[in-house]
């Protein structure tokens, strides 16, 4: 059902089993966090390939809590195994 109606599985999966009706699992878009780097809109991902930042490490930092400015900004800290 998700192919035909051109939603993702797990989206539509995490609907249904939420208690959505199956109408509504399939009619309601997809909301993505947008937001706005040095004038550019764009999702996390589309940030992160434009301004050259690890994907993973900008959603993470967005996740707990860094303003895109930072996440973006600050680099990333390579931590060294100590022997």
């Amino acid at each position: 059902m998700a192919r035909k109606y051109k939603v993702k599985y797990h989206v539509l999966a995490d609907r249904l089993n939420s208690g959505w009706s199956t109408n509504k699992a399939i009619e309601t878009p997809v909301l993505k966090k947008v937001y706005i780097y040095n004038g550019i809109t764009g999702a996390p991902y589309e940030l992160a390939r434009k301004f050259k930042v690890d994907k993973r490490l900008l959603q993470e930092r967005l996740r707990n809590g860094w303003n895109i400015n930072k996440a973006i900004e600050t680099p990333k800290i390579i931590r060294r195994k100590t022997i």
